[in-house]
């Protein structure tokens, strides 16, 4: 990296690279929180759909008005459309925190505010903490589960 970059990122300058590094951190939270609820969404509409099917199966003639439409199709296509959209939030969140965990290390940053004022701003932070890779994982296990749910 150069001189001036780290100059610039490091607050040197004036601050305006943490605030750039805040505001895309912020961004991409809340874009990330309308992508999760959007699946979860698709998700408790296929169970819904679903559940729809299984009362329709309970009539007389039902399994053979079933057999002659396209519900089990369309109930089967919700169904994948939702687990691939909960397979692309897990996978984003990964690949979310991988990055934000190389930068806070890269800057030396907290992010996640778990420093002495508690909110979700940049802080430098004077020493490692060693257990800051086990934090991390048992949050990426925690949003995976989560998401699961």
């Amino acid at each position: 990296m150069h001189v001036l970059d780290v100059l610039f990122w490091t607050g040197l300058n004036g601050g305006h690279g943490l605030d750039l590094l805040l505001a895309t951190y912020q961004r991409e939270t809340i874009l990330f929180e309308h992508k999760k609820n959007n699946a979860n969404a698709m998700r408790k509409a296929a169970e819904r759909d679903y559940q729809k099917l299984l009362t329709k199966k309970k009539g007389m003639l039902s399994s053979l008005r079933l057999a002659h439409s396209d519900s089990p199709f369309l109930v089967e296509a919700s169904m994948a459309e939702a687990k691939q959209a909960l397979a692309s939030v897990i996978e984003d969140a990964r690949e979310r925190q991988r990055r934000w965990a190389r930068l806070q290390d890269l800057f030396d940053l907290d992010l996640d505010g778990t420093g002495s004022s508690g909110t979700n701003s940049f802080k430098s932070v004077s020493r490692k903490d060693k257990s800051t890779k086990l934090r991390r994982r048992a949050r990426e296990e925690e949003l995976a589960q989560e998401l699961l749910d």
